[in-house]
């Protein structure tokens, strides 16, 4: 029996191109005093709550959040934690679809990473933290991903709690957010940025605030890479392998044929 708690966020709304979700999967056995070591982290930075929104703002929430992503890897290789993200173009072939239910693509989502997720670790009884900012159809959601998985993984327990009630979904919210803002902005942005700021680009910026929290992306990525996560680039932006039980996973969806496409709600 592989017993996880798994604690998950999402980043983008709106008009934004790129949209984000993390899921943060816990051995049961370890949430709590794990979660204690990390609040304890948290309170030596100088708050109790850090969030991606509050990166670049003011230095104890970017200290926070570096304190953190930092803890990664010694939480995957000593404790089993694994890490999924993954991200969604609304500008690629799937979502380009008259009267595009956004929230219905959302769960849909959540559904391709927690079968990938699930499957990968071959997880069998599962506790979920959902974030409570985003109203999901829970019921839909785990019985499409039971139905998807044939050794018949449970969920025992869902529950949405707030970044402040968890430093896993802290992390959570961190990894979605600094991940969707990179492939949004950050890296078309140094792009642009490096090439002179031509114009003919209205959408493009680097602000103070971007350059830190594309500074803290690399810190990120090279912190990664040390404790042994690989990167190749799609599309120019960066992604981890697409195979493997590998405990830290960023990869971007693609549609996976012509007829997977957004769903759809009803004109008027």
């Amino acid at each position: 029996m592989s017993d996880y708690t798994i604690f998950s966020d999402d980043s983008g709304a709106g008009g934004h191109r790129f949209h984000a979700l993390t899921l943060v999967a816990v051995p049961t056995e370890e949430v709590s005093h794990l979660s204690a070591q990390l609040d304890e982290l948290l309170v030596a930075t100088g708050t109790s709550c850090t969030e991606w929104k509050k990166v670049g703002k003011q230095y104890r929430y970017t200290n926070a959040c570096k304190a953190l992503l930092g803890t990664t890897t010694s939480l995957a290789t000593q404790y089993g934690v694994r890490y999924q993200t993954v991200l969604w173009d609304m500008h690629d072939a799937r979502h380009s679809v008259q009267f595009r239910n956004d929230h219905s693509n959302k769960e849909y989502m959540y559904r391709v990473a927690l079968v990938d997720l699930i499957k990968r670790y071959s997880i069998t009884d599962i506790t979920w933290h959902p974030d409570t900012e985003w109203s999901l159809d829970f019921d839909r959601v785990t019985n499409d991903v039971m139905s998807r998985i044939p050794f018949g993984p449970t969920f025992t327990s869902i529950s949405q709690s707030s970044p402040e009630e968890s430093p896993f979904l802290q992390i959570a919210d961190l990894n979605a957010g600094i991940w969707r803002n990179y492939y949004e902005k950050l890296e078309p942005g140094r792009e642009w940025n490096n090439a002179g700021r031509p114009e003919g680009c209205p959408s493009c910026s680097w602000t103070k605030r971007e350059t830190q929290q594309y500074e803290l992306l690399m810190w990120y990525v090279e912190s990664l890479q040390k404790g042994g996560t690989t990167f190749e680039r799609f599309n120019g932006r960066l992604k981890t392998k697409a195979f493997g039980a590998r405990p830290i996973n960023v990869w971007p969806y693609t549609p996976q044929h012509v007829a997977d496409r957004a769903p759809s709600r009803k004109a008027g």
